[in-house]
């Protein structure tokens, strides 16, 4: 049994939801069996399911993936960002005066 100290948890940035996919995404885990004796593969997967649960679940999806960002992301226009209609320009134009 291995005790860790390390928190398995991430300050949120954004979860995508992942429903419809869990199973391929287990699927192409498991493709690497050469790497996972099939008791480890099992454990990894089910820890896997678990924590996409957990994420999903905070997020109102059966599974969810967190994905956390070292740094703030600029987002001038979030609602345009979210409905598609702009994307992520970078950091904002230095304004010169006239």
């Amino acid at each position: 049994m291995l005790i860790s100290a390390d928190v398995a948890h991430w300050h949120s940035t954004f979860v995508v939801d992942t429903s419809d996919v869990i199973e391929q995404k287990a699927a192409a885990i498991a493709a690497y069996q050469s790497q996972f004796p099939p008791e480890r593969l099992e454990r990894l997967l089910h820890r896997i399911r678990a924590a996409d649960a957990s994420e999903g679940g905070r997020c109102g999806y059966d599974y969810g993936e967190l994905f956390a960002l070292p740094h703030p992301m600029p987002l001038p226009d979030p609602v345009g960002h979210f409905l598609g209609l702009r994307t992520i320009p970078g950091p904002p134009p230095v304004l010169q005066n006239p």
